[in-house]
């Protein structure tokens, strides 16, 4: 039951991830769509685009995505706790895979899917702490934006320091992998309880 509870859990945090994925995928398609066919008019003394093209409330938009993405890692890090006796609950992968170390070998399939996977959830989790924390460093979403050459370039997010991503395409792979990522620490835990000796 208590399995149900949290993938059910993880599931609805994914369907907030989706349903905003799938929005702004919506309206940049449309945005460039329409830049393709119709280009974008220049004011009169050339310096300017005008309208400039923007995806609404994306910044907005990205923090409920990161937030939702974030809870549903979340989810999934309580998981272990279920089957194994731990002294605490993670919320990373990356301390997750520290704990489960000393109880497993290190050629152990959890584990090394648990450790595999580890930067990727980091990035994640990064993209939404440091929109929420700017101390060190900070998540910039940018919108449409337009180089000095005149090429506009789709919305991106970065973490400070880090490569600028597109949104849209990030957005839905972030999707996709954390349901797989789900689906996978599940089939994991339940192998690693699975006796070897047969009766």
């Amino acid at each position: 039951k208590a399995v149900t509870i949290l993938l059910h859990k993880c599931k609805e945090y994914l369907l907030v991830c989706d349903k905003i994925s799938k929005k702004i995928s919506t309206e940049v398609d449309r945005i460039v769509e329409q830049i393709q066919t119709n280009g974008i008019g220049q004011e009169k003394n050339s310096r300017g685009l005008n309208p400039f093209p923007h995806v609404t409330d994306l910044t907005m938009d990205c923090g409920t995505f990161l937030g939702a993405a974030k809870r549903a890692i979340y989810s999934i890090c309580e998981l272990p706790a279920i089957f194994f006796a731990l002294e605490d609950i993670d919320n990373n992968f990356v301390s997750l895979a520290s704990r489960l170390a000393a109880k497993f070998d290190h050629n152990n399939p959890l584990l090394n899917f648990i450790t595999s996977n580890a930067n990727h959830i980091k990035h994640i989790i990064e993209l939404r702490n440091f929109h929420e924390h700017t101390k060190t460093k900070q998540t910039i979403i940018e919108n449409f934006r337009c180089t000095p050459s005149i090429q506009i370039i789709v919305p991106q997010w970065y973490v400070t320091g880090g490569e600028a991503r597109p949104i849209k395409e990030e957005m839905e792979a972030i999707v996709n992998y954390l349901l797989e990522i789900a689906e996978a620490m599940l089939i994991h835990l339940v192998m690693a309880n699975v006796k070897k000796e047969f009766p």
